[in-house]
């Protein structure tokens, strides 16, 4: 009686029980629900959730390359930077890359001589039951990089959006598939098709079986087959399972959809504006910002620095 009342009285204001119970029992939360039933289930695998935001943070670097302003360049590139460390931060969690990553049950004996719990911890550039933590982190780097990477008004239009869904179907809203076929849009569904072909690529139980070749043979076509996505449908139910995709995501993956990200930020439009001075300051600035985009796991700062 006490949980109905609740989801009659208070939970309607955010939203519906349905919305808190996927919120706080579903990988990724109630945006990880949409988004496995709007792109692909990656409900059975951390490193593909993982990627897929990484295709997202691709979508608005590259929306950006083309729509933000010369002399508002070097603060989008820092928040491309922001979102890819949070990324990187996360990858550590799931021991990727050179991450060590610690398991709450220890798997063997103590070591002799003993170690105390902080000199173990030290030992641990993450934790792979940490890896939810980080999900809204993500999620808002992400955002405010799509905000920037969009005109006032589809800003605007994306932020509406996402209160109701996840940040991908906002983006799509957002970029209007309908009136920019040959901009925003395009050039986000881009890069979604190319994380598409990523996707199938690094699936081989899947998607490649003893086909090693198949990845350069591939097209959208056979990527959308390989995810059971239905090429007359955007969203239907007949997608591949997530047990189907569970194969770790290799590195490759990340630095294929990473690289995107970083060429976005290379090609971003300097100000025109400056002076010779500043003007060499803002490349050497932006030379900096633009070289960290890469995907290189690394343990999150937990003591604040001196």
């Amino acid at each position: 009686m006490r949980k109905l009342f609740l989801c009659l009285t208070v939970v309607p204001l955010l939203g519906g029980c349905n919305v808190i119970l996927k919120e706080v029992r579903y990988p990724g939360g109630y945006p990880g629900h949409i988004l496995d039933e709007r792109t692909f289930d990656a409900s059975a695998n951390k490193q593909l959730q993982l990627l897929r935001g990484a295709m997202v943070l691709a979508i608005a670097a590259r929306v950006g390359e083309a729509s933000v302003r010369g002399e508002d360049g070097d603060g989008f590139a820092r928040l491309l930077g922001n979102a890819a460390g949070e990324i990187n931060h996360a990858a550590a969690n799931l021991g990727m890359g050179n991450a060590r990553t610690c398991l709450v049950r220890t798997p063997s004996p103590t070591p002799t001589p003993p170690v105390t719990s902080m000199q173990a911890d030290a030992q641990c550039d993450g934790y792979y039951v940490n890896y939810e933590a980080d999900v809204a982190r993500i999620e808002a780097r992400v955002t405010r990089a799509m905000i920037a990477a969009l005109p006032t008004d589809r800003a605007r239009a994306f932020l509406n959006k996402l209160a109701k869904g996840d940040v991908l179907s906002a983006a799509w809203g957002a970029l209007g598939a309908t009136a920019d076929m040959a901009g925003a849009f395009h050039r986000g569904a881009g890069v979604y098709r190319a994380g598409m072909e990523t996707v199938a690529a690094g699936m081989t139980t899947k998607c490649q079986g003893n086909n090693a070749n198949l990845e350069k043979e591939m097209t959208v076509l056979d990527a959308a087959d390989c995810l059971g996505l239905d090429r007359n449908s955007l969203f239907d139910s007949e997608d591949a399972p997530a047990s189907d995709l569970t194969d770790p995501v290799s590195p490759q993956a990340f630095n294929a959809v990473m690289r995107i990200v970083r060429t976005s930020c290379v090609a971003l439009p300097l100000s025109n504006e400056l002076n010779p001075s500043q003007l060499a300051q803002s490349r050497s600035v932006r030379r900096d910002t633009c070289a960290l985009l890469v995907f290189d796991p690394q343990k999150r700062r937990d003591q604040v620095a001196l």
